[in-house]
């Protein structure tokens, strides 16, 4: 329990005497060892709360007919749209800008402030790719001032021999060293009908010892791994490639949204770059947090006089609730948003209700000397009530994620992962923690 306090403790910035400000954050990975695959536990922002950035993105579709250009720049926001996605960024906006007067067709994105610009830019650039294999034996001294990429020669496989990319945590994932392979690297999966030039890629030296490079608008941008062993006859059609960018979870991602996308139709560039505000209110966080703060100590005190010392287990079930959504929640690496935190609202609502009316019966019962036996029928007849309304509400969060907005997929999943923490604490910690409280044959009672 002291662990997850440690992780939900939220980031506080405090000003000391001298102007300089002390900072208090809550446990991470990183503090322990810098080895974990996971570095931050930590809420993703989002544009409603934090703010973030308003990027305006030029389009050059000068290479179209006027009457297309609306048309083109439409599918280009798609592919931008489909690459944010599948770099693992979400709570961004991506719009349209066109003025046929000034023959001006651009992109205006809002993201927060989690992307680094430099991955923007990765993400807008057209996206061609190409696999160079080993050439070694066909190099002469003639040749060798032609070869741009360490004797090697562009294969046949390009964009669209690519069926799938998926980002994977592999032993495999090394370049020269087994022993320090990279926590992140891209599995890349050919279309069956390009089978016959993947495997012509990787013999076209029969006994290759230069391994496949992929190069992205000509920049290298990939190597494949040491880790990966290939049967010749049947070599498949996956490659694992060990990129060459920050060993992150989102640059890696950035790569793979390149690979898994065809290349875009026209050149885009980046032009001003703003601080946008949060959309509610500048200080609305710490609004916030004040005043669910200031709700959930009214709501204890309230508590404590109407259950008298009994109050106490219902001021504590609270405590053990909201300090383990929130961890949870950080180690999960939500987005805080106004939904998320409407979702846990009403998970907390339905939590205490739930204890507050079974604290009631087992008052009301325990004037009369409470037995062991009524105990137990009060608490599994509460339990029953609660797992069936834990049942249809994930099952509802499940479909809701499929099938809902942005707002209710946040929503439902905050309400999901409380009612479910909330079990498990309604069926781990009461059985214990109950005849402790209610049951006057307990020599060791506290009470």
């Amino acid at each position: 329990m002291l662990g997850l306090l440690a992780i939900a403790l939220p980031t506080l910035s405090i000003k000391t005497s001298d102007n300089t400000y002390f900072r208090i954050r809550g446990l991470d990975p990183k503090d322990i060892s810098s080895n974990y695959v996971i570095s931050d536990f930590s809420f993703r922002p989002s544009l409603d709360l934090q703010g973030g950035t308003i990027q305006t993105l030029s389009v050059n579709l000068d290479s179209f007919e006027k009457d297309k250009r609306k048309e083109e720049l439409e599918k280009i926001k798609n592919q931008i749209f489909i690459r944010l996605l599948q770099s693992r960024i979400s709570n961004f906006e991506i719009n349209t800008l066109v003025s046929v007067e000034r023959n001006e067709y651009k992109l205006v994105l809002k993201y927060p402030d989690n992307i680094d610009p430099n991955l923007m830019q990765v993400i807008i650039t057209p996206g061609y790719i190409q696999f160079y294999a080993d050439n070694s034996l066909n190099v002469t001294d003639n040749s060798m001032d032609d070869s741009a990429y360490g004797n090697r020669i562009a294969s046949n496989l390009s964009n669209n021999d690519i069926d799938s990319v998926k980002l994977v945590s592999d032993a495999r994932c090394y370049f020269n060293e087994p022993t320090t392979p990279r926590n992140y690297c891209l599995a890349i999966n050919f279309k069956s009908t390009s089978y016959d030039a993947f495997k012509a890629a990787l013999y076209n030296n029969p006994t290759p010892t230069l391994p496949l490079l992929v190069v992205i608008d000509g920049a290298p941008i990939a190597v494949q791994t040491g880790g990966q062993i290939f049967n010749a006859a049947s070599p498949g059609t996956e490659l694992l490639v060990y990129p060459v960018v920050d060993d992150t979870i989102t640059a890696t991602s950035v790569l793979g949204s390149l690979m898994s996308s065809l290349p875009l139709s026209s050149s885009i560039t980046q032009d001003s770059a703003d601080k946008l505000s949060p959309l509610l209110n500048e200080n609305i966080l710490l609004i916030l947090k004040i005043s669910l703060l200031s709700a959930v100590v009214i709501s204890d005190i309230l508590l404590m006089f109407y259950f008298k010392k009994k109050g106490l287990f219902a001021v504590g079930a609270s405590s053990v609730f909201i300090i383990t959504n929130i961890a949870v929640m950080k180690m999960f690496n939500l987005i805080l948003d106004v939904p998320l935190i409407i979702g846990f609202i009403l998970a907390y609502v339905l939590f205490m209700v739930v204890v507050m009316n079974l604290m009631y019966k087992l008052r009301t019962a325990s004037k009369g000397a409470l037995e062991d036996a009524e105990l137990d029928t009060h608490f599994e007849n509460h339990k029953s009530e609660y797992r069936n309304i834990t049942l249809m509400i994930v099952a509802i969060s499940f479909v809701m994620s499929y099938l809902g907005t942005v707002f209710s997929i946040s929503l439902f999943t905050s309400f999901a992962f409380g009612i479910l923490l909330g079990f498990t604490i309604f069926y781990v910690a009461f059985p214990v923690l109950l005849p402790l409280i209610f049951l006057k044959s307990k020599k060791w009672q506290i009470w």
